[in-house]
């Protein structure tokens, strides 16, 4: 089985790395890389050409076939629709990272002037001053 024919099936692939326990998923449409490149398309012989993220090993990487995700399929309505409530919910987060931003500024401000006023201090007593402690009776 190739890259190729996974693709025409409709399937992904699973890269596996076997040495750390690390795997991704891949989109089939790589064996058009493969194809530019020359590199053999089978599955095994593939796999050589991919690195794990983790550990850097391509002795250890395995493929094997995945199922895509399922994207239903959206009308009109609905993209129009995920287009203003993603905008809309974009602009609540500006909104909202503006005003966290502002009442970091005027904490930072009031902390500021708080320590720029003058502290207060209290007295110390005179140097010559000691504590006698009085001797009980025996």
């Amino acid at each position: 089985m190739t890259l190729q024919d996974l693709d025409d099936a409709g399937k992904d692939v699973r890269a596996w790395c076997f040495a750390c326990a690390r795997g991704e998923r891949v989109d089939s449409n790589v064996w058009r890389h493969f194809v530019e490149r020359h590199w053999p398309m089978g599955l095994d012989a593939a796999a050589r050409q991919f690195r794990c993220r983790e550990c850097g090993s391509s002795a250890h990487v395995a493929l094997y076939p995945a199922t895509r995700p399922y994207y239903p399929p959206m009308t009109a309505t609905d993209f129009v629709a995920a287009i203003y409530f993603g905008s809309r919910e974009a602009a609540k987060a500006r909104k909202a990272d503006s005003t966290a931003e502002r009442a970091a500024q005027r904490l930072a401000e009031a902390y500021a002037r708080r320590k720029a006023a003058k502290p207060k201090t209290t007295p110390r007593p005179p140097a010559d001053l000691r504590l006698v402690w009085s001797k009980p009776d025996a």
